[in-house]
């Protein structure tokens, strides 16, 4: 695929900052996990975004 090194890397970052959330959301105790959680989500819906843009530019 001949896909921009910068997608690449603006995927790779939101990947360890959705890792580093789920360690949080893990080391939490279930009542305090909600912020956590959304923050997780947010990361989720923003990983799925950089994920479309690429497949859209490998289409092309």
């Amino acid at each position: 695929m001949d896909i921009p090194q910068g997608y690449w890397e603006e995927l790779l970052e939101e990947m360890d900052t959705f890792k580093s959330l789920y360690r949080k959301a893990q080391a939490l105790p279930p009542e305090k996990r909600e912020k956590t959680q959304e923050a997780l989500l947010s990361s989720l819906i923003h990983l799925l975004g950089h994920l479309r843009v690429i497949y859209d530019e490998a289409k092309v």
